[in-house]
């Protein structure tokens, strides 16, 4: 969101949801979304969110406007992805190793 909900927070301020007839009808635009792009969407709000949990909507249309926001991937600790860091038996240097 423009400006962010919560200023210096790591991730969505919102979470949109929508109906398999609306993700039909608006595959094209959504399947061409990246990272970072600006849209524009007409929803209705169905939860308050709050440091942990996003504010949720139920969206009916969406739309790529012009606009991008450099946003960077990043994996959070009680998100979907996990972070391992590996030690490298060759390198002075760890790596990191993202799981599903």
């Amino acid at each position: 969101m423009e400006p962010e909900d919560q200023p210096g927070g790591h991730g969505p301020d919102l979470g949109l949801s929508l109906s398999e007839k609306v993700l039909a009808q608006y595959k094209d635009v959504i399947d061409n979304l990246h990272r970072g792009d600006h849209i524009r969407f007409n929803a209705t709000l169905l939860s308050m969110g709050d440091l942990q949990h996003l504010h949720h909507l139920h969206a009916f249309a969406i739309e790529k406007i012009p606009g991008h926001k450099d946003v960077e991937g990043h994996i959070h600790s009680a998100g979907r992805y996990k972070f391992k860091s590996l030690s490298h038996p060759n390198a002075d240097t760890q790596n990191a190793m993202v799981t599903k």
